[in-house]
């Protein structure tokens, strides 16, 4: 498996922009990231919906998306398709009914979940 330190790419706790679930919060984390020196060049957003809201004042910025700014979400919500959002998907039923049959029988297993990329213009 791949991660960060395979990249040499350092961590920065200034590209953390925690408590945003929602649209509205797009403009804040964009604020944010107008007040660091060494802006991140790239987000990838846990939520569909703050990148959604991310899109939307990147425009109003003129924040040009994916040059100045890639974002990648995930969720596939049907916004992102209407916005052009690149964005992850997680199968969540198959999850939730794995995690049930854990539960109810008390044994713990690892799966790795399956996840789609789904390329679209803001990446």
């Amino acid at each position: 498996m791949t991660n960060i330190k395979d990249y040499n790419i350092p961590y920065n706790s200034n590209y953390i922009f925690d408590n945003s679930a929602y649209s509205e919060h797009g403009e804040h984390i964009i604020k944010q990231i107008k007040e660091i020196e060494e802006p991140p060049s790239a987000l990838l957003i846990t939520s569909d919906q703050v990148a959604v809201g991310l899109v939307v004042y990147c425009q109003i910025q003129q924040i040009t998306i994916p040059d100045e700014l890639a974002i990648v979400a995930f969720g596939n919500h049907y916004l992102t398709e209407m916005l052009n959002i690149t964005t992850l998907t997680i199968q969540l039923e198959q999850m939730g009914n794995n995690l049930f049959l854990q539960a109810i029988s008390k044994e713990a297993s690892h799966q790795e979940a399956t996840v789609e990329l789904i390329e679209r213009g803001t990446a």
